[in-house]
């Protein structure tokens, strides 16, 4: 009896600490998606921010800003097809699912290896950084341009060296990369939104 009433207790201090990291694992993404959700809205603000100035002040903003948001639109398809096809089913979108990297580690990697989706991703995003630099023509929009979208490979602790998606990706739960690529759409736009400003200021002039 004794014995029994010992492994009773056991298992409810078993049970106690597995409930308790449960609720700190569903706390920790619950925060990602607070994330996630202030990202989309701020996504949100920006746009029609955008679209206001393209409706009423398109002959103010000038040609080159009418390419830039050209091009920014088709360069947010591709993130938005990433963050689509990582975005887990209604049914499955619970702790477990967001805290696993393997839907990550088959979408970006072939091994150690780059699969044809991060290749491809890596080109648009280099694509996209060269044309939109050629129309900028300011240094400090520019600066940030070259920071935001940067995919140079990055030197880690002890002088390790990693390929971008590898630094920022590999190993990453599904919900902080979702998180990532939100959060990297958002600068995006808040780039064309500075540069928007600035082209107000120019053709004003």
């Amino acid at each position: 009896m004794k014995r029994f009433k010992v492994f009773l207790f056991a298992m409810l201090i078993l049970f106690l600490a597995c409930n308790q990291k449960q609720n700190e694992l569903c706390y920790e993404y619950d925060m990602i998606q607070l994330l996630n959700t202030d990202s989309e809205n701020q996504i949100i603000q920006i746009r029609d921010h955008i679209n206001d100035k393209l409706y009423n002040k398109s002959e103010t903003l000038g040609q080159k800003f009418i390419e830039y948001d050209s091009i920014t639109n088709t360069y947010v398809k591709l993130l938005d097809k990433i963050i689509e096809d990582l975005k887990p089913v209604d049914s499955d979108y619970n702790s477990s699912v967001l805290s696993s990297g393997e839907k990550i580690e088959d979408y970006f990697f072939d091994n150690d290896q780059y699969s044809p989706i991060a290749i491809n991703y890596i080109e648009k995003t280099n694509e996209y950084r060269d044309k939109i630099l050629s129309l900028t023509g300011n240094y400090f929009i520019e600066s940030r341009i070259n920071l935001a979208l940067n995919t140079s490979d990055i030197i880690g602790p002890n002088n390790i060296s990693f390929s971008h998606l590898e630094y920022y990706l590999k190993d990453m739960s599904l919900a902080s990369t979702m998180a990532y690529f939100n959060n990297h759409k958002r600068k995006v736009l808040e780039l064309e939104n500075l540069y928007l400003y600035q082209s107000l200021i120019d053709n004003k002039n």
